[in-house]
């Protein structure tokens, strides 16, 4: 016997109405990750299953094993349609995950409607304080970036917790960490052009700066620099950009950090060796 999830994945409109009739409780069945037929129906984008199941009492606040619901899956696969048949049942949580979800994977579409018709919040940041544009920044997206940017969006949001590539000591990173830490240069010019600041810190003083150096990429050390990021700023740990390209092995980032670094005044190098309090000389 066919499964409803399959003839749901497959769009066999038939097929899902013949088992509905047959097993109606099959309905709010998951599968292994949980994936109702519903959520089924809104990740292939089959519109019309979407509205036949949900005049048959499917929960659309169901969520599968990652806490993701019907439209937030919409969302990220950038179906619009399917979208509009579920976000009447989403309340103003469930509505910011959808956009977040829909930056994340550059669904510059949905992420519009949801803004301008579905009431999602600019400034959602879930329980991680992962606003939309640092979703954006995550993935490498300028031109939702930039659309967000245009609307207004906190160029120094700070993330609250973590994600696995992050240090878990050194968290409350800004969107402008998240580029330069992933090599998205434009992206790092795109938060600079709106005003973030060059030198922004984490919780343990760590700037975007030392991570592009750890990373090697030279335009977004250039970049930085341009905007005034300094080589020789300290985090807690005693860590510079200059520090970090030399224990990193990457000696052409280190010379041109030491380019810079040599142009600095003396008391200006000794204000950013002693900036962080996390700094304690003896």
């Amino acid at each position: 016997m066919t499964n409803l999830i399959d003839a749901v994945r497959r769009g066999d409109t038939a097929a899902v109405e013949a088992l509905l009739d047959t097993e109606p409780r099959a309905l709010a069945r998951g599968d292994e990750q949980g994936m109702t037929p519903l959520m089924w129906a809104a990740w292939h984008g089959h519109a019309p299953l979407v509205q036949r199941m949900l005049e048959l009492g499917a929960d659309a606040a169901a969520r599968d094993s990652r806490g993701t619901t019907a439209l937030m899956l919409a969302a990220e696969r950038g179906h619009l349609e399917a979208s509009r048949l579920l976000v009447g049942r989403a309340g103003p949580d469930e509505r910011g995950e959808a956009l977040r979800h829909a930056v994340g994977a550059g669904r510059l579409e949905l992420v519009v409607w949801l803004l301008d018709e579905a009431g999602a919040a600019l400034e959602y940041g879930g329980t991680d304080g992962k606003t939309p544009l640092t979703c954006a920044a995550l993935g490498g997206h300028a031109a939702l970036a930039e659309e967000l940017l245009r609307r207004g969006a906190d160029v120094e949001a700070r993330s609250s917790t973590f994600l696995p590539f992050e240090n878990r000591d050194d968290f409350g990173w800004h969107p402008l960490h998240y580029a330069a830490d992933r090599r998205y240069a434009l992206l790092v010019q795109l938060l600079l052009d709106a005003g973030a600041k060059a030198d922004a810190e984490t919780s343990e003083g760590t700037t975007p700066l030392m991570m592009a150096a750890r990373r090697g990429d030279e335009d977004c050390i250039r970049l930085l620099l341009l905007a005034g990021a300094e080589p020789l700023r300290e985090n807690a740990r005693r860590q510079s950009a200059l520090s970090l390209s030399r224990s990193y092995a990457r000696p052409h980032i280190t010379r041109l950090l030491e380019r810079r670094a040599e142009d600095q005044p003396l008391a200006k190098v000794l204000q950013l060796s002693w900036h962080h309090p996390g700094n304690k000389r003896n």
